[in-house]
């Protein structure tokens, strides 16, 4: 990206909402951007690489709620699917057993949604808050969300936050 003669590289690490809102992070030679976009308004926030004093990333529990929610949610209507089934089978009458095993298939559905939503909450990994120390103060980031992009983008960062405090001004 190439914006009023600055080059831009985009950083590993991003984060995209469930509203439809993302957020990436760019580097310049002297400076961060961090990009916060939702559906078409965009927000921009530059932090000199000089002024960077900190990069904290602190572990959220957002994960362990998710996966609580999840698997709730699948234990709750899994039994239910069984349960119907099972009634469906024993039950004489016909349109209670259909009406039954149409109620199972609603339920057997929402199992199967709380399923793939937990397993990919599962293999996303931990999740986390990443904040910005500057010398005007403590800057919470909208990206990235997970620590295994955390620890990338610091791996790529912290390196360009240190040549850019190295050299003279």
């Amino acid at each position: 990206m190439n914006v009023q003669g600055a080059k831009y590289r985009k950083l590993p690490g991003r984060n995209v909402n469930f509203f439809g809102g993302r957020s990436q992070l760019w580097i310049a030679e002297d400076h961060l951007l961090e990009v916060t976009g939702l559906m078409l308004a965009e927000r921009y926030r530059r932090f000199p690489l000089a002024d960077i004093r900190a990069f904290v990333v602190e572990k959220t529990r957002s994960q362990a709620i998710a996966l609580w929610i999840y698997g709730g949610v699948l234990a709750i209507s899994g039994a239910a699917t069984a349960a119907l089934i099972w009634g469906a089978v024993k039950i004489s009458d016909r349109d209670a057993s259909v009406a039954s095993g149409v109620v199972a298939g609603f339920a057997g559905i929402v199992a199967v949604i709380a399923l793939i939503g937990l397993l990919i909450t599962l293999f996303r990994g931990a999740t986390c808050r990443c904040s910005i120390q500057t010398t005007a103060g403590l800057r919470v980031l909208a990206a990235p969300t997970r620590r295994r992009g955390a620890e990338r983008l610091l791996a790529v960062l912290a390196p360009e936050i240190e040549a850019a405090q190295a050299a003279p001004r």
